[in-house]
C-alpha cells in the first residue's frame, strides 16, 4: 500500500501503525455526515455499535429534540421520537442495532428517565426509576442482544447503578452486590462483568471507579496532584477504562488498566483541557476532545483527539488528512464519542462545511 508522505513529525506521519492491518492510502477512510432531519439543523452522534455499523444520538426535528438512528447500509437518519413533553437521546446500542438506549428530559417537569427503543417496537419506552425516585434515571448501557440494560438512577437522594430487563424491570445493583459507595455506573465490558463509572467520596469529590463482582467498587483514583476522575468508557475486554483526571481545574485524559493506577495522557498544543469518552475493545485506541476557554471572546475552542499508546494524543482530522490523505472539505471535528470494537469506526459531531452542526462518522477500512 502507499504510504501518504508529508513534512510533518514523523510521529504524525506513523500514526497509522497503531490500526494494525488498515491501509493508509487515500481510500483507506471516509468521512460521512450522518446529515440532519426534514425540519431541524443540528445532529449529534454520540453512540457506536461494537460492529460499527449503527450509530445512534439526537438531532432537532422542529422545536423537539428527538433520538435518531443511522446504518451504514442505508446512509438514513431515523427519526425515533421522544417521549412526551421531553428531548430524547441515544446513548448506547446493541449489537445487531436492533435496541437502543438513552435518556428522555422533560424539562417542564424536572424529570429525566432512561429509555429504550427497539426495531420490534418502534417506539421509545420509559423504563422507570429505583424504587424510592420518580424523577431521574439514565440509561449508559446495552447488552449484546438488546435484552439487559444498565445506568445509574437515584434512590434516597444517592446515585446507585441498575440493570433492567422486561422481565425484572429495573434492579438497584447496589442493593443486590452490597455496594456502599454511590455509583454512577457509565460502562459495562462486552461480558456484562465489568464496570465503570464514577463515585462520589465523602469531601464530594468525584473520582473514577471501576466495579467486578469478584472485586466490588475499587476507586481508581487521579493523577499525581489531581483532585478528582471520571471513567465513562471500559474496553470491551474490561482490562482498560479511560476518562479524565482533574488537576488545578485542568482537565487531562486518563486511562487506567485494570485497577491500577491513573495514567495521564497528556494535551494537544493549543488546548488547556482533554478526556477521553471511548476506548476500543482491547484499550489500544481511545477517542476524546480538546478543549480550550477563552474569557474574553467567551468562546471555547474544541477538536476530536485520537489516542494511543504508542503515538499519543493527536487532533484525529490531522490524523485523518496527514495519515490517510483524507480531504475532510470544510468540516470541523470538535468531538469524537464513540469507537467500534476494532477500532476502525469513529463517530462524534461537529460542524459540517456550511458551517451547521452535524454527527459525523469516520470508516478506517
Amino acid at each position: 500500500m502507499k504510504y501518504q508522505c508529508s513534512p510533518v513529525p514523523k510521529a504524525v506521519a506513523m500514526f497509522s501503525a497503531l490500526m494494525a492491518a488498515i491501509a493508509v492510502d487515500a481510500s483507506a477512510a471516509s468521512l460521512s455526515g450522518i446529515g440532519h432531519l426534514p425540519d431541524g439543523q443540528q445532529s449529534d452522534a454520540l453512540a457506536v455499535s461494537r460492529n460499527g455499523l449503527y450509530v445512534g444520538g439526537s438531532a432537532k426535528s422542529g422545536q423537539e429534540t428527538v433520538a435518531i438512528r443511522w446504518s451504514v447500509k442505508t446512509r438514513k437518519l431515523q427519526n425515533l421520537g421522544t417521549l412526551p413533553g421531553s428531548a430524547s437521546t441515544i446513548i448506547a446500542i446493541s449489537d445487531n442495532g436492533g435496541a437502543m438506549v438513552g435518556k428522555a428530559s422533560d424539562d417542564g417537569q424536572g424529570t429525566i428517565q432512561a429509555v429504550r427503543w427497539t426495531k420490534q417496537k418502534g417506539r421509545l419506552t420509559g423504563l422507570g426509576y429505583l424504587p424510592g425516585n420518580s424523577s431521574f434515571s439514565r440509561a449508559q448501557g446495552v447488552s449484546k442482544d438488546g435484552s439487559v440494560v444498565f445506568g445509574f438512577g437515584i434512590t434516597s437522594g444517592l446515585f446507585h447503578a441498575f440493570r433492567w430487563t422486561k422481565s425484572g424491570g429495573m434492579v438497584d445493583l447496589n442493593e443486590r452486590f452490597g455496594i456502599d459507595q454511590q455509583f454512577l455506573l457509565y460502562s459495562m465490558s462486552a461480558d456484562g462483568k465489568i464496570a465503570t463509572g464514577m463515585t462520589y467520596m465523602p469531601d464530594d469529590s468525584s473520582m473514577a471507579v471501576r466495579w467486578s463482582k469478584q472485586e466490588g467498587l475499587t476507586v481508581l483514583g487521579t493523577v499525581a496532584g489531581g483532585s478528582a476522575s471520571s471513567a465513562p468508557s471500559v474496553s470491551g475486554d474490561g482490562k482498560v477504562a479511560v476518562g479524565s483526571c482533574s488537576t488545578n481545574g485542568k482537565l487531562q485524559a486518563c486511562r487506567w488498566v485494570a485497577t491500577g493506577p491513573a495514567q495521564g495522557v497528556g494535551f494537544i498544543s493549543g488546548y488547556d483541557n482533554s478526556y477521553l469518552l471511548a476506548t476500543s475493545r482491547d484499550g489500544a485506541v481511545a477517542v476524546g476532545q480538546a478543549f480550550s476557554f477563552d474569557a474574553s471572546a467567551g468562546k471555547v475552542a474544541r477538536v476530536a483527539v485520537i489516542w494511543s499508546e504508542t503515538h499519543g494524543l493527536w487532533k484525529l482530522q490531522d490524523v485523518l488528512e496527514t495519515d490517510y490523505g483524507l480531504d475532510t472539505a470544510g468540516w470541523k471535528l470538535e468531538v469524537a464519542t464513540g469507537i467500534s470494537s476494532d477500532g476502525k469506526t469513529i463517530v462524534g459531531t461537529g460542524k459540517n462545511p456550511e458551517g451547521e452542526p452535524e454527527g459525523w462518522v469516520v470508516s478506517l477500512k
